[in-house]
């Protein structure tokens, strides 16, 4: 995904994601991270895995449970992602994250990155 596009959040949070995006989402389901209160990744849940896989992947090597670093960057990806699942509009509910905040609530100007 490229580009802006403006998206809507509707009084129950609730983000409709424009059709071009929904088609990347063929079963529907949606896995968020938030990240830093400044934006949301979106994958499919087979991409979220190989996205956590490749931030472990350096000079050959991959994740390391012995390596206390990575347990806890591990631990901290898998614990903030959240998967959800479209609704028949196209929407997702973000009021299920944790990691809203009051200023995606209705009537607050911002922007956010998805």
């Amino acid at each position: 995904m490229y580009g802006t596009r403006r998206c809507v959040i509707d009084a129950k949070i609730r983000l409709t994601l424009p059709a071009d995006i929904r088609k990347d989402f063929p079963d529907k389901r949606v896995v968020l991270v938030p990240f830093k209160n400044e934006c949301l990744y979106g994958f499919t849940p087979e991409k979220f895995e190989e996205w956590v896989k490749s931030l472990f992947e350096t000079n050959g090597r991959s994740y390391d449970d012995r390596n206390p670093g990575q347990r806890k960057l591990m631990r901290g990806l898998r614990g903030s992602a959240v998967e959800l699942t479209l609704d028949s509009a196209g929407r997702l509910a973000l009021g299920k994250l944790d990691a809203v905040d009051e200023s995606l609530r209705p009537g607050k100007p911002t922007r956010r990155q998805l």
